[in-house]
């Protein structure tokens, strides 16, 4: 577990040492850069701590109950309880952002899906129309078959 120093900071440096590091993430550029600074900033704990958190998060958001999430992300259902307040009374951040994640998936599902439907009904690629429905054709006639 991390741990945070005994001796606090003044407010004033506290709010510019967030400053500075909301800055230093608002600058980050592209996923790979992300990656790295993340991999170079965070122990190997720290990281696990806050997917876990933010996976968490994305899961009650999306219903999950907490002996699913339990299972799934062997946390404790304090840690789930504590994540579930945060989203309830603070979490605006999470909320918003967590969203998006939600709505890209969900979009990424709704194109799959269209791409598989479309699959079922178009030929293959460098197939004619005509070679494919009389090959679907024929399958469906000897499906129909009462003894083929």
């Amino acid at each position: 577990m991390s741990q945070v120093s005994r001796h606090p900071l003044e407010k004033k440096v506290e709010k510019q040492v967030f400053k500075l590091f909301s800055d230093v993430i608002d600058d980050l550029r592209g996923k790979e850069e992300v990656k790295f600074f993340f991999k170079d900033l965070l122990s190997p704990t720290e990281k696990i701590m806050l997917g876990k958190r933010v996976a968490i998060a994305l899961m009650l958001l999306k219903g999950y109950d907490y002996q699913s999430i339990n299972e799934t992300l062997k946390v404790s259902s304090a840690t789930i309880g504590k994540v579930a307040l945060w989203l309830k009374h603070a979490g605006k951040g999470y909320r918003e952002v967590l969203g998006r994640a939600i709505k890209k998936q969900k979009s990424e599902q709704f194109w799959t899906e269209i791409d598989w439907q479309l699959s079922r009904i178009l030929p293959p690629k460098g197939k004619n129309w005509k070679e494919t429905f009389r090959t679907k054709a024929a399958a469906r006639k000897a499906a129909q078959a009462p003894f083929g």
